[in-house]
């Protein structure tokens, strides 16, 4: 908030509400050991596991559409390439 003030409230600047809550409640990181994530010797205990996408093996039709014919040539060859067609 104090870059906020200093900078005559520009937008760019705006803090977040969330920060404010976070602070509030005494949840600033790792220097307490807790924030978003709960933090033991410096690091992270409660991360979210990884997830996996999932594989796409089908792709639905698109339209492809370019200001010039040879620039959607192009963009359809690549397509085709990569074998999304």
């Amino acid at each position: 908030e104090s870059i906020f003030n200093q900078y005559y409230q520009e937008d760019r600047y705006r803090p977040s509400a969330l920060t404010r809550q976070m602070l509030a409640g005494k949840k600033v990181g790792r220097k307490v050991g807790e924030g978003f994530y709960k933090y033991q010797d410096g690091q992270k205990t409660n991360e979210a596991p990884a997830q996996i996408a999932p594989e796409v093996t089908e792709f639905s039709p698109v339209w492809i559409k370019a200001d010039l014919e040879q620039d959607a040539s192009i963009l359809r060859d690549y397509i085709r390439e990569q074998g999304l067609v």
